[in-house]
């Protein structure tokens, strides 16, 4: 299997703040959305998004330095949950952008899983189940 063609600084931001890769980047973007880091990558690409309004509010916003960050860090937090809750859906409407088919993602983590949920499983059975 050969490595995806990762994209450069330029096209990753431009990914990071919703933009869509050309088709070369196509085998990136999933192996990107499946990842066992997929969530961690989900979460930087957020941050990208947050530190771009982040600086702006800080620096001219008036008001108290301690007002203004605290207000900032509520934001991050609350944008962060956010991020959490809908991380499936946007991952999903990425890869969909890409060219898959709706779902594909979630399949190929189901599956690299697999093994992982029936082994959980067995352990449960033998402990709660005997």
């Amino acid at each position: 299997m050969t490595t995806p063609q990762r994209p450069n600084l330029f096209r990753w931001l431009w990914y990071a703040l919703g933009g869509a890769l050309p088709a070369r980047h196509r085998e990136w973007v999933l192996h990107d959305a499946t990842r066992p880091t997929w969530q961690l990558r989900h979460f930087a690409r957020a941050c990208v998004q947050l530190g771009l309004i982040t600086v702006p509010v800080l620096l001219l916003v008036p008001g108290p330095l301690w007002v203004r960050a605290l207000a900032t860090l509520l934001g991050w937090l609350v944008a962060l949950q956010y991020v959490l809750f809908t991380a499936d859906g946007s991952v999903e409407h990425r890869v969909r952008r890409a060219g898959y088919a709706p779902g594909t993602a979630q399949r190929i983590r189901d599956e690299a899983n697999a093994d992982e949920r029936a082994s959980a499983a067995a352990r449960y059975a033998r402990r709660y189940r005997s």
